[in-house]
């Protein structure tokens, strides 16, 4: 490598370390020797990266990242954060006997990345994860978290030693099927007898209701448990029936079934909340 060369990837590992550290975020990223993929640590766990060494629109342009093992929802989170917007797709690899997955990010041509990876014979489970480029939006992401293996483990154990055991009065039975299944998105404040993916006030802004609404709904879509029909139906509703709202104002979206146990997506208004909630049967 020529003296040029090396310091093209000084300036440009300096400019990451830069960001990573702005974004507080653990990762150790070594000085690349040669374009392509090169060795990290993310959170103390080995993986694989490749990152564009331009940037457009203040974005990286595209991210590739292959992981080893159980993949972790901050580590997703933390790299979503570092590019400013969320990754497109996800698939395994098929040449070895090593459990790995890889996820990408992508900034203009997603669509054209994914075509090009459904035609690979040795790549498998490819899922996209986004129709379109979707930002990265902290303040929203505060007001949720994702369904995480260790929530599912603590239901299973409370199950365990009692079977009519519940969680915000709900029977655990009833929705250990959902959380399994889905890992959904969920507000952090609850209320009992429902499943609340979103809470949102009246006073927030259209930004916040289109992020939000986006947020919660994206792991049924992955799921295709419901598709841009239902979506469009929710936020249609926030759009059009939100300003003329009253108290018991509902509609259902989504009829499902996972294990027997039947769930309903809908829409509700109440005191001065719009709500977007899941109940089981």
């Amino acid at each position: 490598m020529s003296n040029q060369d090396w310091n093209k990837n000084v300036e440009f590992w300096s400019k990451l370390q830069e960001r990573i550290h702005k974004h507080k975020i653990k990762m150790f990223v070594s000085i690349p020797h040669r374009p392509g993929p090169w060795a990290q640590k993310l959170n103390g766990k080995k993986i694989i990266m490749d990152i564009s060494p331009e940037i457009s629109d203040g974005l990286y342009t595209y991210l590739v990242v292959t992981f080893y093992g159980l993949i972790r929802e901050k580590d997703l989170d933390d790299l979503s954060r570092l590019m400013g917007y969320y990754p497109f797709v996800s698939y395994r690899n098929t040449e070895d006997n090593v459990s790995k997955t890889t996820y990408e990010w992508a900034h203009g041509a997603a669509k054209e990345r994914f075509e090009d990876l459904r035609k690979m014979k040795n790549l498998r489970s490819i899922i996209c994860l986004e129709d379109t480029f979707r930002r990265y939006n902290n303040d929203v992401k505060k007001e949720f978290y994702t369904v995480s293996t260790r929530l599912i483990n603590a239901l299973v154990g409370k199950v365990a030693k009692d079977p009519e055991s519940t969680w915000h009065s709900i029977p655990i039975r009833k929705i250990t099927p959902l959380f399994r299944a889905v890992r959904p998105v969920l507000a952090k404040k609850q209320v009992p007898g429902r499943i609340i993916l979103a809470s949102l006030k009246m006073s927030d802004s259209d930004e916040t209701w289109h992020e939000a609404i986006e947020h919660v709904l994206h792991p049924l879509m992955v799921r295709k448990i419901i598709g841009i029909k239902e979506v469009n139906q929710v936020k249609h509703w926030f759009w059009h029936i939100v300003p003329e709202w009253k108290i018991g104002n509902k509609l259902n979206i989504k009829t499902f079934k996972i294990n027997n146990v039947v769930y309903q997506l809908h829409l509700e208004t109440y005191r001065r909340k719009f709500y977007i909630m899941l109940s089981a049967y």
